[in-house]
């Protein structure tokens, strides 16, 4: 007999911050958000769209069809988060179901990080059972970013202008009981990035990591390590940039609504990095702590202080104020 299911959920939320000793030396900011996520499956079939706008920009953030072979395992096609690291297919971009405000600066390509998230083209994930256990696994190939002052990912909505170049990434967790989040998972990464506007004129990029994800009754601790190879090409002779970035988020409910969260970001070997240095924006070093107070069972208020440092030398400390919710 057929089977049919379809999920539609909003995103809204509404941020404002300030930072000091940034450029302009105090800036503030009021930025509306909202995220329309669709998902239907029928049969052997699904699709799965995520769309985002603020103040600044829109952007389809995934647009993919899917086939499932079987219960286990899924072949996509479109643009997906690519399996590297943890945060972005986690929380992917919904505001509400991330605890902090900010996310981690190499989560996402399109907001200052260093790795490409938005490829497009295909994706097949699965998992396999072992008893309680379950190994979880993911495949990507797709045309990746380019970079101008940031990365640029392929626009699905537009794909014939993109000078992006194929990306290939692979990951692979382990979940002691299936059904629960405790999971701890390791990644790799290949691609070249062109590069616009620079003596570089491209990047070939290599990467590896690992990840974990640890929740206790009333607290959780988890975070990312990327470990990144590149070789720079262009008019001038060839050079060579290697680092490593990492973070770590402990998070601990105080009292009910109340939750009490703290992060620390660092890339190591960043200063004078060759490929860094042509992200400007990145932000290189980080130490955040916060709040998050559950208003209702699908809206929450958090507040969120920090210290950062960008690539190009500027220290600012950050102070951001977000209410945020789901509908569905």
């Amino acid at each position: 007999m057929p089977s049919h299911a379809a999920d539609f959920l909003l995103f809204p939320g509404f941020t404002g911050l300030t930072q000091s000793n940034a450029v302009p030396s105090t800036q503030s900011m009021l930025n509306p958000q909202m995220v329309f996520f669709y998902a239907a499956s029928s049969d052997n079939f699904k699709f799965l769209s995520e769309y985002s706008a603020d103040r600044d920009s829109q952007e389809m953030e995934r647009l993919l069809l899917g086939w499932t072979p079987n219960s286990e395992s899924t072949l996509w096609v479109g643009r997906y988060h690519i399996p590297l690291g943890y945060w972005a297919t986690e929380f992917h971009h919904g505001a509400y179901l991330q605890t902090s405000i900010t996310p981690p600066s190499i989560a996402f390509d399109d907001e200052g990080g260093p790795f490409p998230t938005h490829p497009g083209g295909l994706f097949y994930e699965g998992t396999h059972y072992q008893k309680r256990a379950s190994i979880n696994y993911g495949l990507g190939l797709g045309i990746g970013p380019v970079l101008d002052v940031q990365l640029q990912p392929l626009d699905i909505l537009s794909p014939a202008g993109s000078s992006g170049r194929p990306v290939a990434s692979a990951r692979i967790s382990y979940r002691p009981v299936a059904e629960d989040p405790g999971e701890i998972g390791v990644f790799a990464g290949h691609g070249t990035i062109p590069v616009m506007n620079q003596p570089v004129t491209g990047v070939v990029q290599n990467l590896a990591g690992m990840y974990f994800n640890q929740e206790r009754e009333r607290s959780r601790t988890f975070g990312e390590l990327y470990l990144a190879g590149n070789r720079l090409y262009g008019s001038a002779a060839s050079q060579s940039s290697s680092f490593a970035s990492a973070y770590v988020q402990e998070e601990y409910k105080i009292y009910r609504a109340w939750t009490l969260f703290g992060r620390v970001e660092n890339t190591f070997g960043a200063v004078g990095d060759a490929y860094l240095n042509l992200l400007p924006e990145f932000v290189n070093r980080r130490f955040l702590a916060g709040t998050r107070y559950e208003i209702t069972t699908d809206q929450a208020a958090k507040v969120e202080l920090s210290q950062n440092r960008m690539q190009l030398g500027i220290n600012f400390s950050q102070i951001a104020l977000q209410w945020s919710m789901v509908l569905q």
